[in-house]
Parts: structure tokens; C-alpha cells; sequence
């Protein structure tokens, strides 16, 4: 019997978000929604004594626990169900590792190599699963405790000098598992604890469970017999906070879900860790607005919550959401005065807006009351009606705030019609009414032309021959099938792995497949006859995936181990390995693809990290580090973009292969994506997700096409044909699904130029404002910013209106009205309108400045004024696009600015524009305080603010974290005299500019070389044009030099400003023959 002294790693996995999948083999009464107990054993150890028993026991303490508070609370005994034989005793299933102990004990990486090979042989996903990885020993620093990962991961330690484990530990990581978070709130009975909280040295019998938490697990589906019913997840939205005398701090959510929302959790942060503050019923609503206020949100501390919500059905979803407590702007409450002194009903934003199908509108139905002088009326009662389609309201009957005004959210329905509602006041002569349409890109639904049964257990992968002939599908049932790849009519099954068979590829010429199997072998087939050609040992404890080489000679090979490998495809032998994704511990290659010239091989992992190796040399050329968790690549058929999926952030995206820039990203699944697939044209990308569903994607536009329903549980796989409009799915839920699609046509003679529909324009916010200066002297700007994923944003026609607060007379009359001309803001791209041009940014190319002194040179003095200003964009039919400002729209005389500026310069002479705050994409209202940062707030850089922009544009284009432009040059030319060539130039202004630099090449891309020994000293900070000259004495004769200056601030930063070459024959006697030069100013 081993004696050494030794603890058990607990893992606790939950995955309640995703659609419940089949599992290991078990009594087939067992119901799904039950904990399963898994004890994982390392090859170099004996299974821990009487290990069975010590999990039924504690659990089963476990088990009566949850059941006593549950009653203790008021909602019966109900508690979880495990897994458990005909005698009731809890089922251990016993799991045998490849490795040693200490290989899984080494970090880091320990929970992911065991969880990868457990993953591998069971799915994973059906129920919660209780884990025991019997992996350490006495020298291991783990002494006892857990860590989680809400809604997926948890691992509970037991302490080696201990018996076994504490059913603290495990009691409070199970309760993760359910969703919940911890409560470290303030305990009134000292001799009892929370389960969720972290206090130590508590009898277990003294350990609680929380009402807020017993109401929240009321309705999780592993403490009722229903099954889960997977859908759509609880949503939410903040409003603004509020802030109220002294130090409250009014914290507002939209919530909303189909089935109806049983509680919301609001989780702030404490000495110990974010914690439960409240929680509120809600009572089976569909859609509602809750308010928590709370004293303990203070600037001292991280100003983030966390909102959980749980529906009927017990599905949950936790968001984060940032309160810039120093920005909140104290309020008053409203004057409520009798309904009768309402005259009208005004509509103030939000009308004719554009959406999807069972979406809601990206922007509030906004209205104000007005009384019979056209004075706001607070407090009274506002009744929006849907009396068009069948959508819905956030709220139906809000009260009007001190500015009289009162708003909702509309949800479409599902039917494509013409959506209207209307706002009234009870006494008022007039109402309201807005108007919204069903997006002509909102996509349909498809079925699949066939669903093929015939693998008995999970469907892993799916692969094309060449010539579309045949597919072939592998599975946990160990076999290998294919199928006509035009009738889907079965051919025939390859045996021969022993276990889960994770992924196929075929060769180029179609004649053999290669798989990888959890058997731990790689084998090569011959199409024909269905037999194996080669097997051999693919060096790591399951294959997870397989690629051949575009030439045929050699294939690639990924491991749990993280690395990849090279073989001879005639041989088998091992040709060389990368190290791939093993740099972090994480042990698995989750994809691999080739280039059509097969110079790059591209691979991804459960590092999130997607990388690209240079086949030559096996050296890492470029990495993508983007996406949060687990990712999926693919090549395009053209080898110049790559498409990858996140595994949890739920979302797809494109990259540029040369510069690995994001093209795109495509937001719309709403479970985790685990699928993805180029259409043979590159034209359509196919990306499946955890809740069955497959989604259609234009890679131009970005557009959703169609939505493909079919699949019950996890899409593993999807492959277009090659010659065939067909694609074909593969998931957890056994099946092998076959459904249409239809290219992507593109008239060569159509013209969508002048394409213009609310679509795009809702998705354009003005992103950052520089003020002008007093004199007016240094260059102003307004930017734009398309927050679109895939469509641009034509401009031509848009019109922009400012008023500015320059005097008291301030009225509604515009100091500023023009019209632009062509210029279109690519997806996730700006525009930057300039009042002159000084040097732009190094993230912006020509076609994205708009130079009002070129295109609007009639619009003199200053364009926004720090006293106040007021700015509209609207597009060519005259519709609002965007509303910015620091007064609001009454344009009083004695209006008072809502928002400030900062000051005009910074200690070290910089200036600082504002930053439009976002969340989720979509602008914060532009005319009030929250919705603008200045570029000089150092939380601007962190991830608690969300901003528009690249951050080294933030301030000012082309200096980073909020600097000014420090230069703005006017003239720089070379002319050759008898001393030597003379460069002059003149500024038209300087901020904190040290001085200059002058570099000479004899060709345009050669090698510049500094000139002048020593700093030419520049004026500082100033708004007067300055003059400069300095001569080169070193140049020679009849030589064509290029000559480039560079500015140089206080701090270190260094811009270039120009370039001018200079050519010419200068006599023997140094006379100027032939003297020009060009100016080319360096965006």
C-alpha cells in the first residue's frame, strides 16, 4: 500500500451556459442535470485508499447542507443530484493519465493538462463534474482552498497533512459552480460564516447560505427535476449612474429576457474581492429597469460591478460594468407637479432607427414635456405604446425628469413589418410617435437538407477530398466514416483507432486520409480500399488535430502538450517539431492550416494565442493575441486572410496575413464559438457555436446572411464543398448535418458608392474634440469614428451644425453649417476633420483627414469654443446621426456649460482634447458629462474605460496619451549656394518643442543620417509662426541629397515633419546651374 503522505486536486467543472452533450457511459436513468464524479489517477501512482467511499461521504455532506439552508431560507430541501449506482452510492469514474505525477504537478498549466486529457475521452460538457486529480505531493505549496472560474473551471486543494477534503471547500466551490459569487458582507453572528465567503476556522455546521443565494439556486436546474431549457441568456445594459447627497451612488440596469427574470445580483468590490452588495426579485419579468444604491462605490477603490442575472429557467450571465464615480454629476430629484400642466409631447431623438429581427433598437425612443411656454415639465407620467408590429417596450410608463424628458427602448418583434409607438401625457394636446424598421440585412433562418445518423457517439471533424467527391467525418465512437460528397449517401467506415478520432485531413490528390486519435496514434489510409497505409506514435497522449502539407510529402501534428510536429508522410518519421503553444503551460494546439504554398503553417491553442511559422526555418513569424480564451484558425483559400473564433468571447474574426491587422469582427452568437470555415471564394465564413447554431457571415460587409438551425448541442466542425453549394456540419449531438448556401455574387457593374442606410449611419459617433485656443491659432479637430464591423460609412451629403456660446445672445442660430463632400470612414476606421493641417497621426493615411481649409476655406476663427458649444451631424436625408455638446439643446442666454474642458495646456506644455466613452460599442450620450474622458486621465489606459480610438491617437494625431501636436509646419524648402545647401522653414505654431534635426540620404529609401552636431533649439510652446534656417556646409557638388527634418519635444518624443529632395549640376566653381525642390509633408 503507497504510505506516501499525498492530497487530492478537486476539479469542479461547470458549463451550465452551454447546450447539455452526451458523456461517458453510464446507467441510462442517470438524469442530466447531476453532478458527476470523475477520479483522475497519474501512472506512477496506486489509487488513493477507499477513495470512493471518501467522495460519496463528502459530497453527500455536501448534498444535506445545501438541502438544510434551502429549507432554512423557505424553498423546501431542495439540494443537487449527483450521479449515483442502484444503491444510491455516488458513481466515481476512474480516469488512468499518461503521465506522472509531477509532470502534472509541474507549473504552471496543472489544471489544463489533466482537464485536456479528461476532455478528450469524456464530454465534458453534459453536467457539472466533480473532479478528483490525485497529482500532488508534501513539497507542493498548495495547502488547502479553491479557485473558480464562474460558470466553467473550479479547483478545490486538500491540504496533504490533512484526511481528506473539507466540505467548506468543497461546499463553496460548488456553489461557484451554480453561478453564484462570494459574500464577504459584514457578519453580525461571529460563531457562523457564509459558505461563499473566505473565513476560515468555521465548524461546517456553522456555515450559511445566504437568502439571496437560496433564491438564486430556487430555479438552477440541478435543484429541480425539469430539464434545462437553453436559450437565450438573461441581458442587460446600465443606464447612467446617479449621484445623490452626501455619497450615494444610484446604480440603474435594463434587464430583459424572453423566458422572464427571476433575480438580479449586483457584486462591488471590498477589501476581500468583488462581493454581493443586493440583490433584487424580479418575479418572472421579461424586461425591466432595477436601481441598487449603494454608499461603498467611492474613488479610493476600483469603481467596477458586476451585475448577475438568472431567468426562470436558471440560466445566468454575469457583465461588468464601469461607474466613473469622479464623473457622475450630482442630481436633484424631480419637481412632481399635476399631469394637467403638460401641454405637449415633443420627440427629442431616437426616431426612425433600423434593426434586426428580435433586436433591440441601438438607441432610446427619447421624448420631453413641455407646458404651455414651452417650459420642461418634471414628474409627471409618460405612456409609450407600441401601436405597430409586435415588439416591445424596456418601460412603459416612465416618469419625466427635471428636464422633462422620459425614454424607453423598443425590441423588435419577429415579423418583418413597419414598427410605430407612440408617447402621451395624460391633459397633453399633443403626443409623440416614433418609427422603426426591420434591417433588410437581418438574416434568415435555414434547416438542413440533411441530417445523416450512423456514428454512435460525439462527431469530432469533418474534411472535403479535393474534388469534392466524398467528405469524411471522424467521432468518439473510434471510427472514421465517408460519405458522398454530393448525395451524402454513406460509402463505407475505416477501423482501426482505439480511441476518439479528433480530426482527418486528406491529402491533395484525395487518394489517403491522415487522423489523430486519443489511442495516441497518427494514421494514414488509402481512400480506395479504407485501409491503413501507416499508423505510428504521434509523440503525445491524444491527437488533437492534423494537417497535411499543400505538397502531400509531410504532415503536422498538434499535442496536449502544446507543441507541434513534423512528419514524413511516406515514412512516418518525425522531421522536426516547433514548440508551439507550450511557452505557457497550456497543453493543447487546438487548430492547424497551410497556406496554399504551404511557406506558412498557421496554428491556434488554449493559449488564445494564434501564431504563424515559417516552414523553412520552423521560426515563429507573427502572433495574434486577441481573443480570450480557446481559439479555432483557418486559412482562406487565397492564403492572405485568416478567420478565428473564440472559444467564449463569442465572436469571429478576420486578419490581414502580411500585417496581422483585424479586418473585421463579427458579433452576433450569443453562446461560445467553437467552429469555423472559409467558403471556397472566400466570400462566406461559417462559424459554429456551443448552442448548436451556425451563422453565415458576407467577410466583405460583415452582414450576417443566414442563420442555420439544426444542430442540438456543440458544432465541432464545419467544411464547405469545394466544387458543390454545400456545407457540412458536425457537433456533440452525433450527427452529421448537410445544408445549402449560395455564393456571394458581385455585379462588377454595380455601384454602391452613394449606398446610404441607417444601418451604417447609427453606427457613427463623433470620438474626440480639440477646442480652440483663445487666438485660435493652433489646429482644432473633430474625429468620427464607424464602429461598424464590416460597413462603411459614406459621407457625402452629411451636413455638420454647431453653435457656439460665444456670447450672451447665444440662440439657435448656427456659427458653423457645412456640407461635406466624398469622403467615406471605413469599418472601425476614423475620419478626422482638421481646421488646418499639421501633422497627422501615424495610425491615419490621407484619405482619412478632412482639411476644412482646402474643402471649406470660407470657415474662418474658431470652430468649437471652450465656453460652450453645441454640435449635430445628420446624413443626406436630413436625419440625426450623432449629438454632441457640454450645453444642452435649449440654447439659453444663461445656460450653463454641463461639462468643462480641461485646462488648456498640461504642466509640460501639452494639450489635451476629450474622448467619447463607449460601452459595447454604442457612444454614451454625447451632451453629458459620462460621456466624456479627457485624453490626460491615466485610467484612460486601463481596462476599466472604454474609448474610441487607438490610444496612440488619444489627444492629439500622432502623439501618444494625450500630447499636442508639437509642430505645425507651413514651408520647408533647399536651395544649393556657394556655402552649401541652405534649408529653410517656418512653423506656424509649436507646442512643447524642444528643437530640431536635420538628416541627409543620397537616395529616398537610403539610409538618413543625422547633419547637425548639435539641436537646432525650436520656440517651445507657441501660437506665433517662427522662421528657420540652417546650412549644410558638408554637401557636395553635383549630388542629389534628400533632406528630412525631425521635431523633438521636451520629453523625448520624435516626430518627422517633412522631406524634400534636392537635384542639380553645380559648376567647378560652385555655381548653381540647376536648382528645385520638392516639398512632400510626412503624413
Amino acid at each position: 500500500m503507497k504510505t506516501t503522505p499525498i492530497f487530492i486536486l478537486i476539479l469542479l467543472i461547470l458549463l451550465t451556459l452551454l447546450p447539455l452533450q452526451n458523456g461517458f457511459t453510464q446507467q441510462e436513468n442517470t438524469p442530466l442535470n447531476a453532478v458527476g464524479v470523475i477520479y483522475f489517477l497519474p501512472s506512477d501512482r496506486a489509487a488513493h485508499p477507499d477513495v470512493n467511499d471518501k467522495l460519496d461521504t463528502l459530497l453527500k455532506t455536501v448534498q444535506k447542507f445545501f438541502e438544510d439552508e434551502m429549507n432554512r431560507n423557505g424553498f423546501g430541501r431542495k439540494t443537487f443530484k449527483l450521479q449515483t449506482d442502484a444503491n444510491g452510492k455516488t458513481l466515481v469514474h476512474h480516469i488512468n493519465g499518461q503521465f506522472n505525477a509531477e509532470y502534472y504537478n509541474a507549473q504552471p498549466g496543472a489544471f489544463n493538462k489533466v482537464f485536456a486529457e479528461i476532455s478528450e475521452q469524456i464530454d465534458i460538457w453534459e453536467n457539472i463534474h466533480f473532479i478528483a486529480a490525485d497529482i500532488t505531493y508534501p513539497e507542493a505549496h498548495w495547502r488547502g482552498g479553491g479557485q473558480s472560474v464562474i460558470g466553467s473551471h473550479t479547483i478545490t486543494y486538500i491540504p496533504y497533512d490533512q484526511d481528506f477534503i473539507d466540505p467548506y471547500f468543497a461546499g463553496h466551490e460548488l456553489a461557484h459552480s451554480f453561478g453564484l459569487r462570494h459574500d464577504f458582507r459584514d457578519r453580525t453572528n461571529l460563531s457562523e460564516a457564509d459558505i461563499l465567503s473566505y473565513t476560515v476556522g468555521i465548524d461546517f455546521n456553522n456555515r450559511r447560505l445566504s437568502k439571496a443565494a437560496a433564491e438564486w439556486l430556487d430555479v438552477h436546474p440541478y435543484f429541480n427535476d425539469t430539464p434545462p431549457t437553453i436559450n437565450e441568456l438573461p441581458s442587460s445594459y446600465m443606464l447612467p449612474p446617479r449621484k445623490y447627497p452626501p455619497n450615494a451612488i444610484s446604480l440603474r440596469f435594463e434587464i430583459d429576457d424572453p423566458d422572464g427574470l427571476h433575480q438580479a445580483q449586483l457584486h462591488i468590490p471590498r477589501e476581500s474581492g468583488m462581493s454581493l452588495g443586493s440583490y433584487k426579485s424580479l418575479d418572472g419579468e421579461k424586461r425591466t429597469i432595477v436601481e441598487f444604491v449603494t454608499t461603498e462605490l467611492t474613488a479610493t477603490i476600483i469603481n467596477e460591478v458586476l451585475l448577475g442575472t438568472i431567468d426562470v429557467n436558471g440560466n445566468f450571465w454575469w457583465s461588468s460594468h464601469h461607474i466613473p464615480i469622479d464623473e457622475i454629476q450630482p442630481v436633484e430629484g424631480p419637481i412632481h407637479v399635476d399631469s394637467s400642466a403638460a401641454a405637449i409631447v415633443r420627440v427629442v431623438s431616437g426616431n426612425k432607427q433600423y434593426s434586426n429581427l428580435n433586436s433591440r433598437l441601438l438607441k432610446p425612443f427619447v421624448v420631453t414635456v413641455r407646458d404651455v411656454i414651452d417650459e420642461p415639465v418634471a414628474g409627471v407620467q409618460v405612456v409609450f405604446e407600441v401601436t405597430a408590429g409586435e415588439g416591445t417596450l424596456s418601460v412603459t410608463n416612465p416618469w419625466t425628469d427635471s428636464d422633462g424628458r422620459a425614454e424607453t427602448y423598443l425590441t423588435l418583434g419577429g415579423e418583418r413589418t413597419d414598427y410605430r409607438v407612440t408617447a402621451s401625457v395624460e391633459g397633453a394636446s399633443e403626443q409623440a410617435s416614433f418609427n422603426a424598421f426591420v434591417d433588410i440585412n437581418s438574416p434568415a433562418t435555414a434547416s438542413p437538407l440533411k441530417s445523416l445518423r450512423g456514428h454512435r457517439d460525439a462527431v469530432m471533424s469533418v474534411a472535403f477530398s479535393p474534388d469534392g467527391s466524398i467528405f469524411a467525418t471522424s467521432s468518439g465512437d473510434t471510427t472514421i466514416r465517408l460519405w458522398d460528397g454530393l448525395t451524402g449517401d454513406y460509402k463505407k467506415t475505416l477501423r482501426g483507432h482505439t480511441g476518439w478520432v479528433n480530426s482527418v485531413a486528406f491529402s491533395p490528390n484525395g487518394e489517403t486520409l491522415v487522423s489523430g486519435s486519443g489511442d495516441d496514434t497518427i494514421r494514414i489510409w488509402d481512400v480506395a480500399t479504407g485501409t491503413t497505409k501507416l499508423d505510428f506514435d504521434g509523440l503525445s497522449y491524444s491527437i488533437p488535430v492534423v494537417a497535411y502539407f499543400p505538397d502531400g510529402t509531410k504532415i503536422a501534428s498538434g499535442t496536449l502538450k502544446g507543441d507541434i510536429h513534423i512528419w514524413d508522410a511516406t515514412t512516418g518519421q518525425l522531421i522536426t517539431s516547433y514548440p508551439g503553444h507550450s511557452a505557457d503551460g497550456i497543453a493543447n494546439v487546438s487548430s492547424l492550416d497551410f497556406n496554399p504554398d504551404g511557406s506558412i503553417l498557421l496554428s491556434s491553442g488554449t493559449d488564445r494565442v494564434i501564431r504563424l511559422w515559417d516552414t523553412a526555418t520552423g521560426r515563429q513569424i507573427k502572433e495574434i493575441d486577441e481573443h480570450g480564451d480557446s481559439v479555432r484558425v483557418v486559412f482562406n483559400n487565397d492564403g492572405n486572410k485568416i478567420a478565428s473564433v473564440g472559444a467564449w468571447d463569442r465572436t469571429a474574426r478576420l486578419w490581414d496575413v502580411d500585417t496581422g491587422r483585424r479586418l473585421n469582427i463579427f458579433h452576433g452568437h450569443n453562446s461560445g464559438v467553437y467552429a469555423v470555415a472559409f467558403s471556397p471564394d472566400s466570400m462566406t465564413l461559417a462559424t459554429g457555436s456551443f448552442n448548436g447554431t451556425i451563422r453565415l457571415w458576407d467577410t466583405t460587409t460583415g452582414l450576417q446572411q443566414k442563420l442555420l438551425i439544426g444542430h442540438t448541442k456543440t458544432v465541432r466542425a464545419i467544411a464547405f464543398s469545394p466544387t458543390q453549394d454545400i456545407i457540412v456540419s458536425v457537433g456533440w449531438d452525433d450527427t452529421v448535418n448537410l445544408w445549402a448556401y449560395t455564393p456571394t455574387f458581385i455585379d462588377p457593374n454595380f455601384d454602391d458608392s452613394n449606398r446610404l442606410t441607417i444601418d451604417f449611419l447609427e453606427k457613427v459617433a463623433i470620438s474626440e474634440i480639440m477646442v480652440a485656443t483663445n487666438d485660435g491659432t493652433l489646429p482644432q479637430w473633430i474625429e468620427l469614428h464607424n464602429y461598424s464591423d464590416g460597413n462603411p460609412a459614406n459621407m457625402k451629403g452629411w451636413t455638420l451644425e454647431i453653435q457656439n456660446r460665444m456670447t450672451k445672445d447665444f440662440t439657435d442660430n448656427l456659427n458653423v453649417q457645412l456640407t461635406f463632400g466624398d469622403k467615406s470612414i471605413a469599418p472601425l476606421e476614423t475620419v478626422l476633420i482638421v481646421t488646418k493641417q499639421g501633422r497627422s497621426s501615424n495610425n491615419l493615411s490621407d484619405e482619412q483627414i478632412y482639411d476644412l481649409s482646402t474643402f471649406h476655406p470660407n470657415i474662418r476663427g474658431i470652430l468649437l469654443n471652450e465656453a460652450g458649444f453645441y454640435m449635430r451631424i445628420r446624413n443626406a436625408k436630413g436625419e440625426l446621426v450623432d449629438e454632441i455638446g457640454n450645453l444642452d439643446e435649449n440654447s439659453s442666454s444663461d445656460d450653463k456649460p454641463d461639462w468643462l474642458f480641461p485646462k488648456r495646456f498640461t504642466e509640460s506644455g501639452a494639450r489635451t482634447s476629450m474622448i467619447r466613452r463607449h460601452d459595447f460599442d454604442h457612444p454614451f450620450l454625447g451632451i453629458k458629462a459620462y460621456g466624456w474622458i479627457s485624453a490626460k486621465n491615466t485610467k484612460l489606459f486601463t481596462h476599466t474605460t472604454s474609448f474610441y480610438g487607438h490610444p496612440q491617437d488619444i489627444g492629439s494625431p500622432g502623439i501618444e496619451r494625450g500630447g499636442a501636436l508639437p509642430v505645425s509646419l507651413s514651408h520647408f524648402l533647399a536651395e544649393r549656394t556657394n556655402a552649401g545647401v541652405v534649408l529653410n522653414w517656418i512653423t506656424e505654431s509649436e507646442v512643447d518643442n524642444a528643437g530640431f534635426y536635420i538628416y541627409r540620404s543620397k537616395t529616398k529609401n537610403g539610409e538618413f543620417k543625422v547633419v547637425n552636431p548639435t539641436i537646432i533649439q525650436g520656440a517651445g510652446t507657441t501660437g506665433e509662426r517662427n522662421e528657420y534656417t540652417w546650412t549644410d556646409t558638408t554637401a557636395k557638388p553635383n549630388t542629389v541629397y534628400y533632406y528630412r527634418i525631425e521635431d523633438v519635444s521636451h520629453a523625448g518624443v520624435r516626430g518627422q515633419l517633412a522631406t524634400v529632395r534636392l537635384r542639380g549640376l553645380v559648376s567647378a566653381r560652385g555655381k548653381l546651374t540647376t536648382s528645385w525642390a520638392d516639398l512632400k509633408m510626412s503624413q
